[in-house]
């Protein structure tokens, strides 16, 4: 009955990295602390992804499903906008729905399944009454050191709730039984290269990531050619080159080597100050493209490798934000399948329409499936 990829829930997974965001200019205190997080994940996922395997079609869900809302524990809204992401991410949502989990996975991934499965009973618009109420998935989340401060009922970052529950549910960390979602789900490589300006030598090296963090521009295409584009490399990020033993100024430029099957793009909305405390949200509004290409930032052969043809992408979920950094709320906006959009605010769902609007001040985090 799901209308998902062949072999989705079938295929051997391979591990996964998570690739560092790019930042505007050197990172506040707390871009710091979140990039030593990042470092941390990276050191513990397996180094066995083969980037050189096509990513494959996502297919989406062939009739509206997962209709179920999520009861509000007390500031919990960024981890319910994050799980209902998930369970309408179609490779994902699948796996756990036709596999059930093995008798020794952790809590974490027992709990997560459970979550989805909530979400996912039956295909009917579900009452806020009705409301699943995950108290057993946010206290498995304490015996985790990198999921346990998201229990202290405090207003936390959704994205980075994200991308800690992703590590926790990687198999290296926990369970074989979410192996293939996590691994051929989001993973995908960028080609780093910095090019010497003494010497015009160009050094390139491989760099997974699962989501790409852009700087804030009018468009989401603005804001990956703004990631894409040369940085500069002086002073104190000066480089040493390695032909002509120089250590001097030079450019870095990030591509696309491997594109992934989900691509999740997180807008920057966020600034702190020096001291790493909140300083301010900011609510440019950004168009938001339902499909999208990323043909113009891949890098020379990617297209070959990635077994030709365009990688065209095709919105299906956002995660918003509205309010301010001293106090918001965390929503989510999907399609539930068949093109039909839905929107979760906590324990409430309702119909969006066509879908999140095509400008958005509280677009946070996107989700994209390849759909060429």
């Amino acid at each position: 009955r799901l209308a998902l990829a062949e072999g989705d829930a079938k295929q051997n997974a391979r591990g996964i990295g998570i690739g560092i965001p790019r930042a505007d200019a050197a990172p506040a205190f707390a871009d710091q602390t979140l990039y030593r997080k990042t470092e941390n994940r990276v050191a513990r996922i397996s180094q066995t992804f083969d980037p050189h395997a096509p990513p494959r079609r996502v297919a989406m869900f062939d009739r509206a499903r997962g209709l179920r809302g999520l009861v509000n524990r007390g500031n919990t809204c960024f981890a319910a906008a994050c799980l209902q992401s998930l369970a309408h991410t179609p490779p994902l949502a699948g796996l756990v729905l036709l596999k059930s989990a093995e008798r020794n996975a952790s809590e974490v991934v027992k709990e997560f399944a459970r979550v989805v499965r909530a979400i996912h009973r039956s295909d009917d618009l579900h009452s806020s009454v009705d409301a699943y109420n995950p108290h057993k998935f946010m206290n498995a989340l304490k015996s985790y050191d990198t999921l346990k401060e998201f229990t202290d009922r405090q207003q936390h970052d959704s994205q980075e709730f994200l991308w800690s529950l992703v590590n926790e549910l990687d198999p290296n960390a926990l369970d074989p039984y979410l192996n293939e979602g996590m691994v051929n789900v989001f993973a995908g490589e960028l080609r780093n290269t910095v090019t010497c300006k003494e010497c015009n030598t160009a050094s390139p090296s491989p760099e997974r990531f699962l989501n790409l963090s852009l700087p804030l521009r009018e468009s989401v295409t603005d804001c990956l050619e703004a990631f894409a584009e040369d940085e500069p490399l002086n002073g104190a990020d000066a480089f040493h080159c390695p032909r002509c033993e120089k250590r001097g100024p030079a450019t870095k430029r990030l591509c696309v080597q491997r594109w992934p099957r989900v691509l999740v793009l997180h807008l920057k909305r966020f600034q702190w100050n020096d001291r790493g405390r909140p300083g301010r949200k900011i609510d440019t509004a950004v168009d938001v493209p339902q499909t999208l290409s990323l043909s113009p930032y891949l890098a020379e052969g990617a297209a070959t490798a990635n077994g030709g043809g365009e990688s065209k992408y095709e919105l299906f979920a956002v995660i918003n934000h509205v309010g301010s950094l001293a106090g918001g709320h965390y929503t989510a906006t999907a399609d539930a399948g068949a093109g039909e959009w839905y929107a979760f605010n906590d324990e409430r769902v309702s119909s969006a329409g066509d879908g999140p609007p095509k400008s958005s001040r509280n677009a946070y985090v996107l989700f994209y499936a390849l759909r060429r």
